[in-house]
């Protein structure tokens, strides 16, 4: 009976972990809602280095492919990307931010900033560290 109850409370203890884990893995703004993986997309295909693979992408942020694939047919639906088949290979797809895009993910971009600051100083601030 202990057992059962000892697992029970981790079971419990687990679904609450994983609901915070959820919330602070989304990037609010007043133009939308953002997971962290949907930010790391628009930022790789914002960056325009190096042509954008879902496969090579799903492995880097540990999803399947399908999941990447639906999270950019979400974000196309969405207006934020556009996709394009490809010129050479018309088994792949060119994606680009569109206009919608672009102020979602340099706003995102913003926010994402100013949390890491925020959590820059209250390190800085644990170790006794004076930022002023």
């Amino acid at each position: 009976m202990n057992k059962k109850l000892d697992i029970q409370q981790l079971m419990e203890q687990h679904v609450v972990l994983a609901k915070i884990i959820r919330e602070n893995n989304k990037i609010v703004t007043d133009q939308g809602t953002l997971t962290v993986v949907q930010f790391y997309l628009l930022s790789q295909i914002n960056s325009k280095k190096t042509e954008f693979e879902t496969s090579k992408f799903s492995k880097k942020m540990d999803q399947n492919q399908s999941s990447v694939s639906a999270i950019i047919s979400r974000m196309v639906r969405r207006g934020y990307l556009t996709s394009e088949l490809g010129n050479d290979d018309r088994r792949k797809h060119e994606f680009k931010l569109t206009d919608k895009g672009q102020q979602l993910y340099k706003v995102a971009l913003n926010r994402v900033t100013m949390q890491m600051m925020d959590e820059y100083h209250l390190i800085l601030k644990q170790l006794g560290i004076n930022t002023d």
